[in-house]
Order: C-alpha cells, then sequence, then structure tokens
C-alpha cells in the first residue's frame, strides 16, 4: 500500500461559495495524419507551466499493456482547445512524428548539425533508454566552437519532459499502456486524483472522474446536467455491461457521440485542477505536501507500469473502494 505520512500534519480550508461563469466550450480538432500532428507538436514547446498547459487523458480497449490506445485526449489551456489524438490510425507516428521545425524547448532530441550547414535537422541515434528526450548531439569533428545543434520535438519527448508538466487524472492505467505499447516513459505528471484525495486523507478510497466532476469542477446545475448526458451516451456505445463494446474507440470515422465523450473528459481537467490547486495552497505545510504529491505520482507510476499481469487482474481503476489508501 501506498501511504501519506506526512499528510496526518495537513488541514485544509473549505473553498468559498462562487457563482460559476458560464464557459466558452472547447474548440476539438481530431488529429489523423502525420502533416497534422507535426503541427501540432510545434504549438506544445514553451507554453506556460504555471498553471499546466497540457491536460491529457487516454480512450482504448482494457487500456494497459495487455490492451491497445485508440484515442488520446490533449486539451491545451491557453488556446482553450481540445486534441483527439487518432492513436488507432497513427500508431507509433502519433509519438515519434516530428515538429517541422527545431525547437528551443528541453523536450527535445538534439542532433549534430549539417555539414552544409543548412537548416535541416538530422535525426540522432536513440539512447540506450529509447527516450527522444535524452539523446545527445555528436560534437563537430573540427572542434570549432561556431557549431550550432538543430532539435526536434515529438510528442514523445514532451510526455518525457520533466519540465513540462502534464496533467492526468488517475495515471496508472495511462502510464501503463504508454510504457508497454509504446516505450513512453511519462515524467512531468500531476495526477488530480491524488490532489483531491489529499484533501481528505483519511478515505480508505480514492474518487473516480464523474463524481470530482460533479462536485469539485464548479460546473452548473445545467453544465453538470449536460455532463452526466454526455457520459452516459457515451458509457452506452463503449460498455459492455450496456450492451456497447470498447471497440467503438476504434471506429473510423469517430461517432460524435464519442468525440464529445472524450473531449469532456480533458477539457474538464484544468477546471478540476484550479479548484484543488487552490485548496492546497491553503494548506498547512504547503510545500511539503507538493514534494510528497510529487513522489507519491512518481511511485504510482513507477509501481504501475512494473506490477505483473497477475497483480493487475486483481486491481480496479479510478473510485473502487480501498484499492488503495493514501
Amino acid at each position: 500500500m501506498v501511504v501519506f505520512d506526512l499528510i496526518d500534519e495537513y488541514y485544509a480550508t473549505p473553498s468559498p461559495p462562487s457563482t460559476p461563469e458560464p464557459r466558452v466550450p472547447s474548440q476539438i480538432t481530431i488529429i489523423d495524419t502525420t502533416t497534422a500532428m507535426a503541427e501540432l507538436v510545434e504549438t506544445l514547446p514553451n507554453l506556460p507551466t504555471s498553471p499546466p498547459s497540457l491536460y491529457v487523458d487516454l480512450e482504448g480497449k482494457d487500456l494497459g499493456r495487455n490492451g491497445t490506445i485508440a484515442i488520446m485526449q490533449l486539451h491545451v489551456l491557453p488556446t482553450n482547445h481540445t486534441y483527439l489524438i487518432d492513436v488507432h490510425t497513427l500508431q507509433d507516428a502519433a509519438f515519434t512524428t516530428p515538429s517541422p521545425s527545431p525547437s528551443g524547448s528541453d523536450a527535445t532530441t538534439t542532433a549534430s548539425p549539417s555539414p552544409s550547414g543548412s537548416d535541416a535537422t538530422t535525426t540522432a541515434s536513440p539512447s540506450p533508454s529509447g527516450s527522444d528526450a535524452a539523446a545527445a548531439a555528436s560534437p563537430s569533428p573540427s572542434g570549432s566552437d561556431d557549431t550550432t545543434t538543430t532539435t526536434t520535438t515529438t510528442f514523445k519527448s514532451i510526455l518525457e519532459s520533466p519540465t513540462i508538466p502534464k496533467v492526468f487524472f488517475d495515471v496508472r492505467h495511462d502510464s501503463d499502456a504508454l510504457y508497454h505499447l509504446y516505450g513512453i516513459n511519462l515524467a512531468g505528471v500531476q495526477d488530480l486524483q491524488l490532489m483531491e484525495h489529499a484533501q481528505s486523507p483519511h478515505k480508505n478510497y480514492v474518487r473516480g472522474l464523474a463524481k470530482c466532476i460533479q462536485y469539485d469542477a464548479g460546473l452548473s446545475r445545467s453544465e453538470v446536467d449536460e455532463s452526466q448526458t454526455v457520459k452516459a451516451v457515451g458509457k452506452e456505445l463503449w460498455s459492455p455491461e450496456l450492451g456497447g463494446s470498447f471497440d467503438v474507440f476504434a471506429e473510423r470515422p469517430m461517432r460524435d457521440e464519442i468525440v464529445q465523450y472524450c473531449a469532456q473528459d480533458a477539457w474538464v481537467l484544468p477546471l478540476l485542477y484550479e479548484r484543488y490547486e487552490v485548496r492546497i495552497g491553503r494548506m498547512y505545510g504547503v510545500e511539503n505536501l507538493r514534494v510528497a504529491l510529487a513522489k507519491e505520482t512518481e511511485q504510482r507510476i513507477f509501481t504501475f507500469i512494473c506490477k505483473s499481469g497477475f497483480e493487475l487482474a486483481l486491481g480496479g481503476r479510478g473510485g473502487a473502494a480501498a484499492n488503495y489508501t493514501l
């Protein structure tokens, strides 16, 4: 079990009541070509990091090492734009397609300069770990100081960058799928489920996304009703218990109901982050708590991707009672 020993020292101050403001709907774009993927990747480095700009969710069949990733949702907060990355169609290219132009961000693969001095990027050989973000440039044979290096950014390098924060809700199955299916070792992750739990640490369960949206997202009554309708319609399509199938996430073109279902799970994450960040900021020992949250998130990722298939079969996801104790 994972235990927050520090958490007993903290207490939370309730948030003041507020009147929800009308929200501008997020623009939704489906990314299903390498050209579109390259253009998206080019816009992601150097975005603001406080609050985080990138909010991520995944959908697929039996999401994890033994399943598939069909759709990866990415909400970009500064532009209020939600992207549905079609991993079912793009496969590896969803993560390895480079930005069309060099980047100065930390989420880069560094390459040797072109002998001709042109702007063309030469892709470096992968490091032993397989991380695009860690590959280093070869030194210039001449040893001159006037050489320059060009760098490329991929979505994989962004996901693996510890300096670019990415917000997930319950990162466990997502990290397991990304690591075992595509060799992506997530870093720079903030887990909203852990942030929510830190405010009431004596619960012996963690809350699921639907309940967090209902009680913590600051939605109006009509927005909550609309959100629940979108969730219900989508669940009827993918839930085997309701006559649906997870295969619906891989249907192309995507059904509009699935587009709305997936997009909602991403664009609502910044609302939860804002609420939880404010509450955590009022807690005693907040700096130590932030360190503890970061360590717990890293441990959550590491522990889950290292579990055996038998251990995974024993555990649940989301708000399962007594899933584990924090």
